[in-house]
């Protein structure tokens, strides 16, 4: 699962964080480590790809944030004035951050505030 929307997306997503609520919910009803540790790269992923200050990520003003983050050459279309590549979009996703919320302030929030 991970904060990735498929295997074949080659950039880290927002999305999953809409289901960190379910995920927490089989977490406590399992003992599958590995679901545990995608749900909290999820958050924590999360709580670390808004911008903490203006151009954080190139891009944006002060908490805003990019729909995707490439790890990869794969989907990397953005360029730098220079013309090199940039690994974020620099468009702004008021959605993102909205999914990362949603995912925060659930049943996750109610359980480790």
């Amino acid at each position: 699962m991970n904060s990735e929307t498929s295997i074949a997306n080659p950039h880290i997503h927002p999305m999953s964080s809409n289901v960190v609520d379910e995920l927490l919910y089989f977490v406590e009803n399992s003992e599958d480590k590995y679901v545990k540790d995608r749900m909290l790269d999820t958050i924590g992923w999360g709580c670390q790809t808004y911008n903490r200050y203006d151009k954080e990520y190139d891009f944006g003003k002060k908490g805003w944030m990019s729909e995707r983050f490439c790890h990869c050459e794969g989907l990397v279309a953005e360029k730098y004035s220079d013309g090199s590549l940039a690994s974020t979009w620099f468009c702004l996703m008021p959605w993102a951050s909205g999914s990362i919320i949603d995912g925060l302030a659930g049943n996750y929030w109610d359980k480790y505030k």
